[in-house]
């Protein structure tokens, strides 16, 4: 598994601070989230499962994110402003998509993703483009292949027909996991959205869980996030260091989302760009760029990649790595 050097070294790693307190507030567990044509009925992923297998709470429970204005990116801050969506609760699981590979290529075969389809309605030109159908596979069995592809050492492999359904889904690259959402009856979160809810909305908090800081290598705070190779209460990294989602509760945001921070860096819509200096209302960066956004860190990164604002510019689209899953947006 490569190092965090090694990572960093391979892109940008943009540290950012926001200020003000907060905490875990009301969640909206019955929010209705909006899908788009070509998607199947939200919760798709979780049909048969009993509702509890994501610490015992519904994996495709999708939460109500009140928007506003909080200042996203800082040193690099503009004010941004978020319109109201939603973000599911947990990242994908491996159930979870196990349930796409499942459907996969019924779906392919009637013609989806349809182009526009998982589109913000808030963000013009950030819905599926034709052009992306090149870069899926063309058949579950050859999505079984690609999701094993270049995924580094297969140790840290959560996905495999046989893997555990309560993990967070990884080694999926970006088109895979944006077809995901769609079928599932959302869309990716844009990188705004993203950090406005880690970072607790207008109380714009250095992490999910408020503004205290956390060190590297201190078991004690492992209570907060998987990250730095705690998960298992061992310093030393392994397989057992990523855990089910949900498994960090004393962490979660003030929306109710779980695992903003640690577990797996997250797949967002936008291209990795320099921020816009001025005033933004629903930003994206959805202009051809050579990678995309990575954000909140992962189960063997230290504690800095914890923070809101901490984004990743390594996340080559085509790319699968052991530390990259994805949560699911939608519009409310």
């Amino acid at each position: 598994m490569p190092s965090l050097a090694e990572r960093i070294a391979a892109g940008a790693l943009l540290l950012v601070f926001g200020a003000g307190c907060g905490g875990k507030s009301g969640q909206d567990p019955a929010a209705a989230p909006g899908g788009s044509d070509g998607d199947v009925a939200p919760g798709a992923s979780c049909r048969g499962m009993a509702g509890t297998e994501c610490s015992q709470g519904d994996c495709c429970a999708r939460l109500a994110v009140a928007g506003g204005t909080f200042a996203q990116g800082e040193p690099d801050a503009f004010e941004a402003t978020v319109s109201s969506f939603a973000l599911d609760e947990y990242e994908v699981t491996v159930g979870r998509f196990r349930s796409f590979v499942a459907a996969y290529d019924a779906w392919r075969s009637a013609g989806n993703p349809v182009a526009g389809s998982g589109s913000n309605a808030n963000v013009p030109k950030s819905g599926w483009d034709a052009s992306y159908d090149a870069f899926l596979p063309a058949t579950s069995a050859a999505l079984l292949a690609n999701s094993a592809a270049d995924c580094g050492d297969p140790t840290y492999q959560t996905w495999s027909p046989s893997g555990d359904d309560t993990l967070p889904v990884n080694c999926v690259d970006w088109y895979t996991s944006f077809a995901f959402c769609i079928w599932d009856g959302g869309r990716l979160p844009t990188e705004s959205e993203w950090e406005y809810a880690a970072a607790g909305g207008d109380g714009n908090t250095h992490y999910p869980w408020g503004n205290a800081p956390i060190p590297d290598n201190a078991l004690s705070t492992a209570t907060l996030a998987a990250y730095n190779c705690m998960g298992d209460g061992d310093l030393a990294c392994a397989f057992s260091d990523i855990l089910p989602v949900g498994s960090r509760p004393d962490g979660d945001g003030r929306f109710g989302q779980s695992d903003l921070a640690g577990s797996m860096w997250e797949w967002n819509l936008d291209w990795f760009a320099s921020y816009p200096m001025t005033a933004q209302t629903d930003y994206a960066s959805v202009s051809d760029g050579s990678t995309r956004v990575i954000r909140g860190g992962d189960w063997s990164s230290n504690a800095a990649t914890l923070l809101a604002a901490a984004r990743y510019s390594y996340g080559f689209p085509t790319a699968h790595f052991t530390n990259v899953g994805v949560r699911c947006a939608a519009n409310p």
